[in-house]
């Protein structure tokens, strides 16, 4: 990323078209082999959520 960047936003969610019948799915955001969120868990019935987190410390090799 070079330091251009220092946020990375995503809105996560299972497809609306499953209603309540969508599984539980949990969505990880990954830099480098570095796990730097966890824990977005969401169902068919949830709305999507905002995945906000801060990259400016991520140092690329």
């Amino acid at each position: 990323m070079g330091g251009k960047f220092s946020t990375f936003t995503a809105d996560i969610g299972i497809d609306d078209e499953v209603g309540e019948r969508g599984f539980l799915a949990v969505f990880q955001v990954w830099v480098d082999g570095i796990k730097v969120h966890n824990n977005s868990k969401v169902t068919g019935a949830d709305p999507a959520k905002k995945v906000e987190v801060d990259i400016s410390a991520v140092i690329v090799k």
